[in-house]
């Protein structure tokens, strides 16, 4: 411990006492500048943490308290105490082992950024338990959100990264998003990317502002003072390069229209970017800026979006990085990015969560944290328990508390689901209240339960004077709760057996999805899967047993299969973006916590087997319901009760491609017929084509569906099902098919999850089905798709691309899919 810093010294005495400090000690602590400059690192090389302390008593500074260092095993945690003129309060605790890894300085034209404040733009704001056991910063898993410009007045307004906007013209910014969107820390990575831009920044905290009646001189000094090392507002103003202020929770500073837009105008005149984030709640989040916001028409608003799929893959490609098998082999992390993607895209389904960083983030600590005793990896349902449970922890629910909790809000849900609520009003809820506290013999105060719930993230206030459930999966996942929780009423079974009868709305599908989580009563495996008989009955399960003479009626010569070399992490990247194309739920907003107005209008509407689009829908809600079934409870089910399952997710597909392909299979001339006609119409007018080409046109048009709708079908049963814990069981019932649809799945479900796959089997799989023109075509398909999707040894490709006959190519650029479709 040392008065002076050794920047006090002599040099060739502060460079001796230097080497000593950093040779015998870990931690050294100085003072008599009264400036608390924690955590600094001299080298690269350097072990110890230098830290200038901050004073107990001086009023020329901000922060006055003290510190305290204790011994963590190897490590040394350091706590800061900071006076607010009535007691201290505890300021940022951090680890000696953290500090070391940020000891880079960040440094821009002559400005050192303070190393305490260079913590605070690396930390994430929650902690999160990484399996490498290592503490995570915000560089080691940030992933930019997408932005939606909110001056367009389109509804599928195009998506643009908010990397960008520190690079665009635009002056004056300001980011719309939710709580848990992530807003800080956007804002600090900004800040980063500013910093090693080689221009200056400058942070303030709204909440930080609102707590102060200082001057916006004094709000920017203090500021500088805290941020930079050594330097003042003076130097900061004056200093010949641009300069970005960032306003963190701008809703949250105290003053009306005319003094914020005061506020703004001075920091105006020194700052050339000025980047805002608000809530989406706050009264200056609409698009009218001028009139009644401190905002001038400068201001462009952006709204922060929810990750997509291809974010969520850069999400887990970030977090599964830093997994030492990952960071070794190429291979492990494509696999564990696959497994990570598969788990998350799950969970969220159609936004039962808010596709947020922290939700996120949450998710995939929760995914790897298998010796949690609050989650069990035999069903998802225990992750939506995990987020719930945390967000009353939050609120700060005791653990005993729980119990009577949970059976309230499973009530208040059941409430709004039979009273066919969105929303309720104050007066009716309070009502309710007081009917639950009479039936259970408690007594709770309807103002502080409902705070209570707003404030864990339940339910929301909205106006005037109505509350509703914040988020879709809390309200599904209560009243499916209900349910199992009152599964042998009359009232209740009717209820069930109405969800299963109308699994195209939303709303049927969520509930009944989300019950399979609570209960694997057996009457629920049964009501599902007799429901699932009903489609499509007149068709038995399609066999794909087509033979080369129907094939060669069709087409002369078949399309050639081909795979070249391609990155696969690109590939993925690839994958991820397409699905957010295709996604309606992601692109749009607006319907991210609201039923769609077709969903309301068929409410009552129940599947009566005659809609062939309703039906079709039906199957594939069927097909993904057996499916999580099956691989949820994979340890819990007795195998009849899998092979039940998992027979008919695979047998109502195929009786709907039985359906589908009838028509070309028993009537192809009649079909190549109407084909002609169809090509003949939109060829009207232009230059003509002869009857042979038309015909040649209709055939290849012909197959194309075929094999199309063939290897769509395949594909979904293997998404729906594959499962390497199922992978015997599956077997099992694709074998006692015994035809080529039962060989396609069962090679598609163990190519589905990345397994490896035997060379021997795939050649007698390809000589058991070289009468099939088709099924020989769909495996192709499925296997060059493993080959893009999954990393594998070259030498291993080539085997695996001889055993089906794909053709290998190591230098074309062409991708094996994009010849099918020629």
């Amino acid at each position: 411990m040392f008065h002076h810093p050794l920047s006090w010294f002599e040099p060739n005495n502060g460079k001796e006492l230097r080497n000593i400090i950093r040779n015998n000690f870990s931690v050294a602590l100085t003072g008599h500048e009264h400036v608390s400059d924690s955590f600094k690192i001299d080298t690269e090389s350097s072990t110890t943490l230098m830290i200038e302390s901050l004073p107990v008593d001086d009023s020329h500074v901000s922060e006055n308290g003290f510190m305290t260092f204790e011994v963590e095993g190897n490590d040394i945690l350091i706590s800061t105490y900071i006076w607010d003129g009535k007691t201290y309060d505890e300021g940022q605790n951090f680890l000696k082992s953290d500090v070391i890894e940020l000891k880079s300085s960040l440094v821009s034209n002559n400005f050192e950024v303070n190393g305490k404040f260079h913590h605070f733009l690396q930390d994430l704001g929650a902690e999160y338990i990484h399996p490498s056991s290592k503490k995570l910063f915000l560089d080691d898993v940030f992933v930019y959100p997408n932005l939606r410009d909110l001056s367009d007045d389109k509804e599928q307004t195009r998506k643009i990264s908010s990397k960008k906007i520190i690079k665009d013209d635009e002056k004056r910014i300001i980011l719309i998003g939710d709580e848990f969107c992530g807003k800080s820390t956007i804002l600090k990575k900004l800040y980063l990317d500013t910093i090693k831009k080689e221009k200056l920044a400058l942070y303030l905290d709204g909440n930080v502002i609102k707590k102060s009646s200082k001057t916006p001189t004094k709000i920017l000094n203090d500021a500088i003072i805290s941020q930079y090392v050594n330097k003042t507002l003076s130097e900061f103003m004056t200093y010949k390069v641009d300069k970005t202020l960032f306003i963190d929770d701008f809703h949250d500073i105290k003053g009306d229209v005319n003094s914020l837009r005061e506020l703004l105008g001075t920091f105006d005149k020194i700052f050339d970017k000025i980047i805002i984030t608000i809530s989406d709640s706050s009264k200056f989040s609409g698009t009218d800026i001028v009139e009644s916001s401190p905002f001038t028409a400068e201001y462009k608003q952006y709204q922060i979006l929810k990750f997509g799929f291809r974010l969520r893959y850069e999400l887990a490609n970030r977090w599964n990085m830093l997994k030492q098998p990952c960071a070794e082999e190429r291979s492990s992390l494509i696999q564990t990015n696959d497994s990570s993607t598969k788990m998350i895209n799950t969970i969220i389904g159609k936004n039962y969560i808010p596709s947020t960083p922290f939700f996120l983030l949450t998710m995939l600590q929760s995914i790897d944290n298998e010796q949690s005793s609050d989650l069990k990896t035999s069903s998802y349902g225990y992750y939506y328990q995990f987020l719930i449970t945390s967000s009353l922890g939050n609120a700060y629910v005791r653990k005993e508390q729980l119990d009577e909790i949970f059976n309230y809000i499973t009530e208040l849900s059941y409430y709004f689901y039979k009273n066919k609520k969105d929303e309720e009003s104050k007066e009716n809820l309070w009502v309710f209240n007081n009917n639950l506290c009479s039936e259970y013999g408690v007594q709770l105060d309807f103002g502080e339960r409902f705070n209570l719930l707003v404030k864990a993230k339940i339910m929301e206030k909205i106006e005037p004077d109505h509350y509703r459930f914040k988020y879709n999966y809390v309200y599904y996942f209560f009243i499916a709760k209900y349910f199992s929780d009152h599964l042998r009423e009359v009232e209740v079974i009717e209820d069930i057996k109405e969800l299963a009868s109308s699994l195209h709305l939303k709303q049927s599908m969520n509930v009944l999805m989300f019950l399979t989580h609570h209960s694997k009563d057996q009457f629920i495996l049964d009501l599902i899967t007799d429901q699932a008989k009903l489609l499509f009955r007149n068709f038995e399960p399609a066999t794909i047993d087509l033979d080369s003479d129907f094939i060669n009626s069709i087409m002369d010569k078949l399309p050639e299969i081909s795979f070249v070399q391609k990155d696969r992490l690109e590939f993925r990247r690839e994958v991820e973006d397409n699905k957010d194309i295709n996604n309606d739920d992601i692109d749009n907003e607006r319907n991210s916590n609201a039923e769609s107005d077709d969903d309301n209008k068929e409410k009552k509407h129940i599947y009566d087997g005659i809609d062939l689009n309703l039906e079709l829908n039906l199957t594939v809600k069927s097909l993904e319901l057996l499916g999580q079934l099956s691989r949820n409870y994979y340890g819990s089910l007795k195998i009849l009760q899998k092979e039940l399952l998992l027979d008919e997710a695979i047998n109502a597909p195929l009786r709907s491609l039985n359906f589908l392909l009838s028509s070309a299979r028993d009537e192809p001339e009649k079909t190549i017929d109407t084909l002609e006609s169809k090509i003949n119409e939109a060829l009207a007018g232009r230059k003509s084509k002869t009857s042979v080409d038309v015909r040649i046109i209709a055939r290849k048009i012909l197959f194309k569906m075929l094999f199309t709708v063939t290897y769509s079908i395949i594909s979904k049963i293997a998404s729906s099902i594959g499962s390497s814990h199922l992978q015997p069981v599956i077997d099992k019932v694709c074998y006692n098919k015994n035809s080529d649809a039962g060989k396609l799945i069962r090679l598609a479900s163990i190519l589905e999850v990345g397994q490896t796959v035997s060379i021997e089997e795939l050649k007698k799989l390809n000589a058991s089905l070289s009468k099939n023109s088709l099924s020989t075509l769909v495996v192709k398909a499925l296997v060059v798709n493993y080959l893009y999707m999954f990393e594998r040894p070259d030498k291993q490709v080539q085997q695996i691309c001889s055993a089906v006959n794909i053709k290998y190519d190591a230098v074309s650029k062409e991708i094996g899919f994009q010849k099918i479709n020629k």
